[in-house]
């Protein structure tokens, strides 16, 4: 799921910031795609960050009520930036899933809170087949916390939605791949012809919008 009247302002925010970047890429799930998202370069413009965290929290506050969430766990490292001022909005304990232990001090997987007997909202920046949020999920209950939903900002509409729910967690976000690049084009950073070269990666629909058959 994703909410319509912020996704268009974070796709200008991307493509203003310089965030959306077109060329050939290898994404962190092993995938190659000719559109990468770098959330990092909006930490140095802080208005814009100031207000995508802003979205971020408010939409958070309304899952912590809705699933009544006592922890936000963010994902190192990309989403550290935007999942720590969620928590400090909200006023919630965090922790930080590693992606792997530590091979010195305590060897955790998991930094921060105490997530045992916990639910969690888990928080990241982008997602593409969801991969590093399932192995956050998986680690949460390893150590008896419970996460029923994730949070990001942008879906790449790769898989992540589908596989996630197999999983039994929903997830959330703020703008998807087709809204970028459907700005993009509305901004004229890139041409309708380059956009729908770039919607092929989807493979779910056409440029119109509509379900492809």
């Amino acid at each position: 799921m994703y909410i319509n009247n912020i996704s268009k302002t974070i796709s200008q925010i991307l493509w203003n910031d310089g965030a959306v970047k077109i060329g050939d890429f290898k994404l962190s799930s092993g995938k190659r795609s000719r559109i990468y998202i770098d959330m990092r370069t909006i930490l140095g413009y802080p208005r814009d960050f100031s207000w995508i965290i802003s979205a971020l929290a408010s939409i958070a506050g309304i899952i912590e009520r809705q699933y009544e969430i006592e922890c936000i766990v963010g994902i190192a490292t990309g989403g550290l930036a935007w999942s720590v001022p969620v928590a400090l909005s909200l006023s919630l304990p965090f922790a930080y899933h590693r992606g792997k232990k530590k091979e010195y001090g305590l060897a955790n997987v998991i930094e921060g809170c105490n997530v045992k007997g916990k639910n969690v909202l888990i928080v990241d920046d982008v997602v593409t087949t969801g991969s590093s949020i399932i192995s956050t999920f998986n680690d949460i209950k390893m150590h008896e916390g419970s996460a029923r939903v994730a949070l990001v900002i942008v879906d790449r509409c790769q898989g992540a939605y589908e596989t996630l729910i197999k999983e039994g967690l929903t997830l959330y976000s703020l703008t998807n791949l087709y809204d970028i690049i459907e700005t993009g084009v509305e901004l004229k950073f890139i041409s309708k012809n380059v956009a729908d070269e770039l919607l092929k990666e989807v493979h779910c629909r056409s440029w119109d919008g509509k379900a492809e058959t």
